[in-house]
């Protein structure tokens, strides 16, 4: 197997918080390390060290760093004053590239409380109880933080990173990688192919990342906006991620990312809300409730006799609902005024075990029709069958002589389908 290799990032505290200002050599440095209990190993090619620093460039918006020869010298960060690294979070102590080898630490740091010091591993990293800071320098290395608050980056490539027990920080980059976070408040990022597999640790975490899963949970959740909670998560952050999975109890969710998919028990789902984005929401095992708001977008059910909204909310974008094999709601509430607004109902069954009903709400002015007959009579709806399908037109007003287009059904049904029509 072909070496991968990751780097842990220690924060060295040195007792009195004095360092010696004589010339000291790496090896000197190393040594000095050693006689602290701490081992050390050096990064082993130029091209390693470069790519390290500058992802930790990146990562903490610094302009540069210079790299010296590897094994030889530590590195200065460039743009960050020496009069600064004291106040840096994370590193207060430096050593300059450029002095000759031997002249050792540059004097205006000679008083620092701490370094950085790197050490390397092969083909996984695998934390202990401490604060271990992990940058991993190749695609697929997997990193386990264990205990400790924890800092673990991955790679543009697809890894598996844990962050154990501890208030653990990971970021995934932009692969699609399997985060999870453990016990503790953690910060979890990662991109849109990202997962994070949501710990019920009830210690408020934050995520930013593509996906987060709670299929694993068993308390049902509350998501209003990007806020998730329950008396298994506590309450957690969701950023701004795109999809989330819910639990295997009742959850009730107000997404306003993209993607929801439920899981089991009856969930309550609403999705596409004005200032949003279009929503796609799926049920799960159980009878879901799932509802489309102003930015539209699909509901599709799953195993359960399932309700399906569409909410027509001024100037609406179009909508799609899929029921399943099982007897579904589909619930259209309020006239669509616009070309681009025609709602679509893929699987309306009219007959036998799994037979669906339509349901209008306030599609009609003034009472609303006792019957389908009543409807088309009045000049309120007229029903064409083409090609496959049949559309279901509105003249909100009656007198049938201004109609728009506004439902599709995929399927002809006959005089069967006026059964399956509720006007409320």
């Amino acid at each position: 197997m072909e070496d991968k290799v990751a780097t842990t990032l220690y924060q060295i505290y040195f007792p009195g918080g004095v360092w010696t200002n004589a010339p000291l050599s790496y090896a000197g440095f190393a040594a000095e390390l050693g006689l602290k209990g701490l081992s050390i190993a050096v990064i082993d090619s130029a091209a390693e060290e470069a790519l390290l620093f500058n992802r930790i460039n990146a990562y903490f918006g610094w302009q540069s760093m210079w790299i010296g020869d590897p094994g030889v010298y530590s590195n200065w960060l460039e743009g960050f004053p020496d009069a600064d690294l004291g106040d840096h979070p994370l590193i207060d102590y430096a050593l300059e590239d450029g002095y000759p080898a031997g002249y050792g630490w540059r004097d205006d740091a000679a008083s620092a409380s701490s370094a950085l010091v790197e050490h390397v591993v092969s083909d996984q990293y695998v934390g202990d109880d401490g604060n271990d800071w992990v940058f991993s320098l190749e695609p697929g290395l997997d990193l386990d933080g264990r205990g400790g608050g924890d800092v673990l980056v991955g790679t543009p490539g697809a890894e598996t990173i844990n962050g154990g027990a501890g208030d653990d920080a990971i970021y995934g980059v932009d692969g699609a990688d399997v985060l999870r976070d453990g016990e503790g408040a953690d910060y979890v990022q990662g991109g849109l192919q990202a997962t994070v597999q949501a710990a019920a640790d009830g210690d408020n975490d934050r995520y930013w990342v593509g996906r987060v899963d709670y299929s694993k949970t068993t308390a049902g959740i509350t998501i209003d906006g990007f806020i998730a909670s329950s008396s298994q998560i506590g309450t957690d952050d969701l950023g701004q991620s795109d999809t989330v999975f819910t639990t295997g109890a009742d959850d009730n969710i107000r997404w306003h990312g993209r993607a929801v998919v439920a899981g089991q028990g009856n969930d309550h789902v609403e999705g596409g809300f004005d200032g949003t984005v279009a929503a796609h929401l799926q049920g799960g095992v159980g009878d879901d409730t799932l509802v489309l708001h102003k930015l539209g977008g699909k509901a599709i059910g799953q195993f359960g006799e399932d309700v399906l909204w569409a909410l027509a909310e001024g100037d609406s974008y179009a909508h799609e609902l899929t029921g399943n094999n099982f007897s579904d709601e589909f619930h259209f509430d309020g006239f669509l005024n616009t070309a681009r607004a025609r709602q679509i109902v893929w699987d309306m069954d009219v007959s036998g075990d799994d037979e669906d009903l339509l349901f209008f709400h306030n599609m009609i002015e003034g009472p609303a029709p006792a019957s389908v007959a009543d409807a088309i009579g009045a000049g309120n709806l007229r029903i064409r069958e083409i090609g496959g399908y049949t559309y279901l037109d509105f003249d909100q007003d009656g007198g049938g002589d201004l109609f728009d287009a506004t439902i599709t059904l995929k399927g002809v049904f006959g005089a069967a389908l006026y059964d399956n029509i509720v006007f409320i």
